[in-house]
């Protein structure tokens, strides 16, 4: 799409709205502005099936499997003496959470996605669980830190608002008396089992960076810094600090990458997995259909490291998405009652600890589908962490409904950059 909203300085909600019209117009049934056409529910097919083994393929029995979704009936079933179980009656072009939990077993969870019209063979394989290793993490005023990283090979897990961590362990984990811990802010610290942990702050103080990459709604840089004035006031930042040419530094680092309109080199690529993995946080929001040119290939390719991927839809009401729908108790959408932004691509977690941490709503619809899709998502990755948001308007300064007010100030999206920064 041509950068025509820089060109002809029209709004970004007149160019979404265009945009979206021409979608819909290829549509087999475009529907009215005034009445959208509501989706027509499916079913997956009869013989869904799925099966759990251990990491020695041996099936597991009795396993509880839980299909979920905040906005359509759920399904548990449990295993039989092969490791097997049918579901049916569960939406199709939809993305479930799978639960999976059973005696001395290590949980796992993990989004599915249920296409129309195809027979699934799902296979899991879950670990058995030897021990666990627990554990306490507090700054040097006693108070507890949420949020802090304990990462054993390529699991990561964080702690919850009292600081608290448990962490399942195998029979080859079980010898392991002591992990290391990080927080951005604090110095890195090791945690022994049963222990208390305490992070010393570190006096450099925490930054917000923006990628040279950034085109959000098809901005230029320059335009880009005129549509972030209230959240950068709102992080007391006074200026934006670009990083072409300065290293990041995961200790106090939060990078935001906004609809990159470029491809991402390898090496980029690769510095931008090494800042994440060392402790770096990564923002990434996308453009619902490539709007603004965005670049799928830079945004794929780099979520894909991060166990994350971005859709190439539309998640969209009327003329401006409400998104309600915040199932998880994360502290992401901690106190979030409700976000406003234009339309939004939908967001999709591809292994765990990934988790879809907000809907789009049941009205709401996704060009000839239905609605109840990701848009929010997050991921621990090494010892850092990745947010990944379907639309980027929801932080500037762009007015999706037209009622007076930026979207940054709208409902509850400035508190949602706030618990961003904190996470």
């Amino acid at each position: 799409m041509p950068n025509a909203l820089c060109a002809q300085r029209e709004t970004p909600l007149r160019f979404k709205q265009l945009a979206l019209a021409g979608a819909l117009l290829s549509a087999c049934t475009p529907p009215s502005q005034n009445n959208p056409a509501k989706p027509v529910a499916s079913t997956a097919p009869a013989n869904f099936e799925i099966l759990v083994m251990d990491t020695d393929l041996k099936p597991l029995k009795q396993v509880d499997v839980q299909f979920w979704h905040p906005l359509y009936d759920s399904l548990k079933r449990q295993t039989d003496a092969d490791g097997r179980s049918e579901l049916t009656g569960l939406k199709t072009s939809t993305s479930y959470q799978v639960k999976l939990t059973g005696p001395n077993l290590i949980p796992q969870q993990r989004s599915v996605w249920l296409p129309a019209g195809k027979a699934l063979r799902l296979r899991f394989f879950l670990e058995h669980q030897h021990t666990e290793l627990k554990g306490q993490i507090l700054d040097t005023q006693q108070q507890p830190i949420k949020g802090a990283v304990v990462q054993l090979g390529s699991h990561s897990a964080e702690t919850d608002a009292s600081g608290q961590i448990s962490l399942p362990l195998t029979q080859a984990q079980s010898q392991i008396t002591s992990l290391k811990v990080f927080k951005q802010g604090y110095a890195p610290a090791e945690l022994s089992n049963g222990q208390i942990c305490y992070l010393n702050p570190l006096e450099e103080p925490k930054r917000i960076r923006f990628a040279p990459e950034t085109r959000p709604l098809g901005m230029s840089p320059e335009s880009f810094i005129k549509a972030t004035a209230k959240l950068r006031a709102a992080s007391q930042l006074e200026t934006l600090d670009w990083t072409a040419e300065n290293a990041l530094d995961p200790n106090r680092d939060t990078l935001w990458l906004a609809s990159p309109a470029q491809a991402l080199s390898a090496e980029r690529q690769q510095d931008l997995e090494s800042f994440v993995t060392a402790g770096g946080k990564l923002i990434v929001s996308g453009e619902w259909a490539g709007f603004g040119d965005q670049n799928p290939t830079a945004v794929q390719a780099l979520l894909a490291g991060f166990g994350l991927a971005l859709g190439g839809d539309s998640l969209h009401q009327n003329t401006s998405l409400t998104i309600r729908q915040f199932p998880e108790q994360h502290v992401l959408v901690k106190d979030l009652k409700q976000l406003e932004l234009y339309q939004s691509a939908s967001v999709k977690t591809l292994r765990e600890p990934a988790k879809l941490l907000a809907y789009s709503p049941a009205d709401g619809w996704r060009i000839a589908s239905e609605g109840g899709q990701g848009v929010l998502a997050s991921n621990l990755v090494g010892q850092g962490k990745v947010l990944l948001i379907g639309d980027s308007s929801l932080w500037l300064d762009t007015d999706s409904d037209g009622d007076g007010l930026s979207n940054f100030e709208e409902a509850d999206n400035a508190k949602l950059w706030k618990n961003a920064l904190d996470w």
